[in-house]
């Protein structure tokens, strides 16, 4: 079939309306610009099965069938002890970090900040200091 002799694709401009002038792909009302032969998703052979199959290390995959095979999934106490220990020692650390900083900035050897500066206000500094350099 010669290409004046083609289906036209039915794909209209969104603005204008006008129709798309390229032929349709055999099977399809459409032109490969506006979607024919798509098959569905791409690159979902690379996904073996399963919500862990994508764990990389062989470590993670030894832990997680470790903790399929305990015999009391229901009783979580452990991980909850272990999520309050690890949260009470960021906060304690968190706590002394920011003390020591102030101790720090109060004690006048030099010019030190009075405050901690949160991300905003250190990446308006950091714009501040390109723009002065881009002269």
């Amino acid at each position: 079939m010669a290409l004046k002799d083609a289906t036209k694709c039915t794909a209209r401009a969104k603005h204008s309306q006008q129709r798309c002038c390229n032929p349709a792909v055999t099977g399809y009302n459409v032109c490969r610009m506006h979607g024919a032969g798509n098959k569905g998703t791409p690159n979902l052979g690379s996904i073996k099965h399963g919500r862990y199959s994508r764990l990389k290390t062989e470590q993670l995959r030894s832990l997680v069938a470790e903790f399929e095979n305990d015999p009391d999934p229901m009783n979580l106490m452990g991980e909850l002890a272990a999520a309050r220990a690890l949260f009470q020692d960021f906060t304690d650390r968190y706590v002394e970090s920011t003390d020591a900083l102030m101790l720090w900035s109060r004690s006048g050897e030099t010019a030190k900040p009075t405050q901690i500066l949160d991300i905003g206000t250190a990446y308006k500094m950091v714009s501040e200091i390109r723009r002065s350099r881009s002269f």
